[in-house]
């Protein structure tokens, strides 16, 4: 319906991405495994569904939601690539009215007026939330040079 839309992807470390999933499951009651077992029945799945709002992927896809260079691909399906705007988390939360002008800029929308506040914080009820994301920062190795070549630019958290 809108062939010239422009889009806003926002990525973050997938590692730490994933914790934050799992505490959110934890909280919502859909979590009930630790979070080394939930790891390994979702690498045991292999399943990637996101077409289905209800499949198994949808609460449980802790390591492929991370896979951003799939995700990324599939807006190729349907928008040129250059009507993607990539903003990595890390970088818009050090400076976020430098980004925010930035995507101004490039896409013609003026962010006066537009307050930094962050919502949505997680509240991970545990202090193993940076051991955790450690644990599994190995297994996106290979996928976050894939998407560093994809996005033709080095990411904070590789």
């Amino acid at each position: 319906m809108y062939p010239n839309a422009n889009l806003i992807a926002l990525i973050r470390d997938p590692a730490d991405r994933a914790v934050s999933q799992y505490f959110h499951n934890l909280r919502k009651g859909r979590e009930s495994n630790s979070f080394s077992k939930a790891i390994e029945l979702e690498l045991e799945r292999s399943v990637l569904d996101f077409d289905n709002p209800e499949g198994i992927t949808r609460h449980f896809s802790y390591l492929a939601r991370g896979n951003y260079e799939q995700q990324l691909r599939r807006f190729q399906n349907y928008f040129a690539f250059s009507q993607v705007h990539v903003v990595v988390s890390e970088e818009y939360f050090s400076n976020p009215q430098q980004i925010l002008r930035g995507l101004s800029e490039r896409i013609g929308v003026s962010v006066a007026g537009i307050e930094n506040r962050r919502r949505n914080r997680g509240k991970n009820k545990s202090n193993n939330a940076v051991a955790m994301a450690d644990e599994i920062r190995p297994l996106f190795t290979a996928k976050n040079r894939e998407l560093e070549l994809f996005l033709g630019r080095s990411l904070p958290w590789t």
